[in-house]
């Protein structure tokens, strides 16, 4: 997924608005990764260390409040690297323009066993289930 979004200031600050465009794909991406893993909010919220209430309005696109900043932290909890990279410009063009590229998130997409139990998620790894497992 890729946005691109002029740097111009825009007084609007409606739904063509830049940053709420660059934050809803970011909350976008969260959401996502929440719902790849099974997660349910509550279980997201523990992991992430907010209130349900708080992923909630996330998951809706409720994003008044919630600075690109926390977006990040959101996602590098979830073992995503966000890169921003500043090109060298020889030539000064009119404007600059931000371009944000979303990567394709990998399939399977899992936490690790650690973090699955310390939320109270099943098991994904095959020896642990046969340990956890009422079957002789």
């Amino acid at each position: 997924m890729s946005t691109r979004v002029d740097a111009a200031p825009n007084k609007s600050r409606g739904p063509g608005d830049p940053d709420i465009r660059f934050r809803a794909d970011l909350a976008a991406r969260v959401s996502s990764i929440i719902e790849m893993l099974q997660m349910n909010q509550v279980q997201a919220a523990m992991f992430l260390r907010v209130y349900q209430a708080e992923v909630s309005d996330l998951m809706r696109g409720r994003l008044k409040g919630v600075s690109t900043d926390r977006l990040f932290r959101y996602l590098l909890s979830f073992g995503q690297d966000v890169e921003i990279v500043l090109p060298l410009r020889i030539h000064i063009r009119q404007r600059g323009q931000v371009t944000v590229r979303i990567d394709p998130l990998p399939r399977p997409f899992t936490l690790s066993d650690e973090a699955r139990k310390s939320l109270g998620m099943p098991l994904m790894n095959s020896a642990a289930l046969e340990e956890e497992s009422p079957l002789p």
